[in-house]
């Protein structure tokens, strides 16, 4: 009886700190994902240059910090609270809307400025926390 009761003791530790370890990569994903969005309106919209050039690889880095962090946090809550939000879909669009652009080339020093980007980056985005503070609520129930 004793081990039993020692056995329910720490299933229950464990499920508290895989809550609490998921909400804090919740709250790290919150951060990356304002500052991926930064960097990707400033690598479209950078002057042609040297600025561009380092701005489309701070925004390149962003978003694989961003998407790092969500495939971290669906390991550690795809099996623990079948929750049914896949928030690396949700990273894979905004990822798509910020490099595949038939028309223009995200690396390419001589392309065009932002153009129809901001729309499409900020849609993306905007789905993409609406997801994320849906799975944080559930985790953090």
């Amino acid at each position: 009886m004793a081990l039993l009761g020692f056995w329910l003791a720490h299933a229950l530790t464990v499920k508290r700190e895989r809550r609490k370890e998921a909400g804090e990569i919740c709250e790290q994903i919150e951060e990356l994902a304002e500052k991926a969005l930064e960097s990707a309106l400033a690598g479209w919209g950078a002057a042609i240059g040297a600025e561009r050039t380092s701005a489309t690889y701070r925004a390149k880095w962003d978003a694989q910090k961003l998407g790092l962090a969500v495939t971290r946090l669906h390991n550690k809550t795809s099996d623990a609270f079948h929750t049914g939000i896949n928030l690396i879909e949700a990273a894979a669009t905004f990822r798509t809307a910020l490099f595949d652009d038939p028309t223009e080339d995200f690396f390419d020093s001589s392309r065009a400025s932002i153009g129809g980007k901001e729309a499409a980056l900020h849609g993306a985005m905007s789905t993409f926390i609406a997801r994320a503070n849906q799975l944080r609520d559930i985790v953090l129930r």
